[in-house]
């Protein structure tokens, strides 16, 4: 058994990060394939954790998963920018993060400059765990490692209850 399975069905994504380990491309796994992994998946892992590019650009794919996945008793995260989340209203929400037991959303020098200002992105989180589990996973390089920028942003997560989680770029 695994302890999780990374699994990226798409490289479709809305922003254009310099540091972005994925080929960029609009090329997305065929849905009905897709959808039938769970029913493999469970005999292998416990957890499935959904990346990309950038999931949220299919909502619909994304929600069947993870209800496919708790059919089959699996843990279904999901890592994605956020930028597309904050523009959802609620209801669009509850029903997207209803299977999902986690939702990361990365947090990087990129991403921030899409965002009008780190408020947008904490809000964004904050009407995310109204649903579900948040994580924040805040990619570090040199800029945030100076002058206290890293634990100046860092306390602002954990004083809005966010979870972090860092690597360096």
């Amino acid at each position: 058994m695994y302890k999780v399975v990374s699994l990226h069905f798409t490289n479709d994504c809305n922003f254009d990060c310099p540091f972005c380990y994925r080929n960029k491309g609009k090329e997305t796994m065929d849905e009905d394939l897709f959808l039938g992994l769970p029913r493999f998946l469970k005999d292998v892992t416990d957890q499935v954790a959904l990346g990309g590019g950038e999931p949220t650009l299919y909502p619909e794919m994304v929600e069947q998963f993870a209800r496919e996945c708790r059919d089959y008793d699996l843990t279904c995260n999901l890592t994605t920018n956020g930028f597309l989340l904050g523009e959802w209203n609620e209801e669009e929400t509850e029903r997207f993060c209803e299977n999902l037991t986690m939702v990361s959303v990365s947090l990087d020098k990129a991403k921030y400059e899409h965002w009008k200002d780190g408020n947008e992105y904490l809000s964004t989180c904050k009407k995310l765990q109204k649903h579900t589990l948040v994580g924040c996973n805040l990619l570090t390089d040199q800029d945030l490692l100076e002058n206290g920028n890293l634990i100046k942003m860092t306390d602002r997560l954990f004083e809005r209850g966010l979870a972090v989680a860092t690597s360096s770029l």
